[in-house]
């Protein structure tokens, strides 16, 4: 995003368990003083955060996915792990992708 001049926004969500929002606040430390990165708290609404946007790249299987679809935004999950099945009964018919290059592809046809 940031190599294609695409403001990115990341928002950290609620977490049920301690070690989840560990993980968050590494990658926000990750970006925190990257350019065009904006870091959001998890206070604000998801759906008019979403609706300011070109698309959406989330976390399997989080509910950013569904609300960008139904904002009709473009909407992906990314698993670069691959800890997911691709067509997997949770994604709720939205496309769950991988590699770099189908994530480059996807963020290409943003603009």
């Amino acid at each position: 995003l940031i190599s294609n001049n695409i403001q990115m926004i990341l928002k950290v969500k609620k977490k049920k368990y301690e070690d989840e929002y560990k993980r968050d606040l590494k990658i926000f430390e990750k970006y925190k003083n990257k350019k065009n990165v904006v870091l959001l708290t998890r206070e604000l609404p998801i759906y008019s955060i979403v609706c300011s946007t070109l698309g959406s790249i989330s976390v399997p299987f989080s509910s950013t996915a569904l609300i960008a679809e139904k904002a009709n935004k473009p909407s992906i999950y990314y698993d670069p792990l691959e800890n997911v099945l691709k067509d997997d009964s949770y994604s709720c018919g939205i496309k769950t992708i991988f590699g770099n290059k189908e994530l480059s592809s996807f963020i290409g046809n943003l603009k």
